[in-house]
């Protein structure tokens, strides 16, 4: 009985550990001011950078890259520290240049009770290729005078 429940065991860990079973794979990156946040997966890099420090009530523009070998399938915003949806981010235009698709977008964070709020970009890519899903996190802050 002892075997067959080790044997049990392994194709458990097997199972969850099998690539078919991780459609997302998350990181996070940490976003300062202006400054670009680049996360590194499978050798390539994905990066997001603001035209501006973020502000809430205020237009937001910003721009991603990554590599031509995504699809950005869907991307948006959403508040860490207090429930405030989903905000969409809205892909203003894309460019393939050297193996890279640069992307221009736009968000608009509404105003809440926090002076300090802090956020989450989320942006969900699919390997083209493979159709394997890969979700990225970049957090950022607000502050409120």
């Amino acid at each position: 009985m002892l075997p067959l429940s080790i044997l049990l065991l392994g194709i458990f860990v097997y199972v969850l550990n099998s690539p078919a079973s991780k459609s997302y794979q998350d990181v996070q990156c940490q976003i300062e001011g202006r400054d670009a946040c680049t996360i590194q997966q499978h050798g390539e890099g994905f990066v997001v950078a603001f035209s501006r420090i973020p502000e809430v009530e205020e237009e937001i523009t910003l721009k991603l890259t990554y590599p031509d070998s995504y699809e950005l399938r869907e991307a948006w915003v959403q508040g860490i520290n207090m429930y405030m949806g989903r905000s969409a981010v809205l892909l203003d235009s894309s460019q393939k240049q050297d193996g890279q698709i640069n992307s221009k977008a736009m968000l608009f964070l509404g105003a809440c009770s926090e002076k300090n709020m802090k956020w989450q970009l989320v942006t969900l890519f699919v390997e083209t290729a493979s159709g394997q899903e890969l979700k990225l996190f970049y957090n950022f802050d607000t502050q409120r005078i």
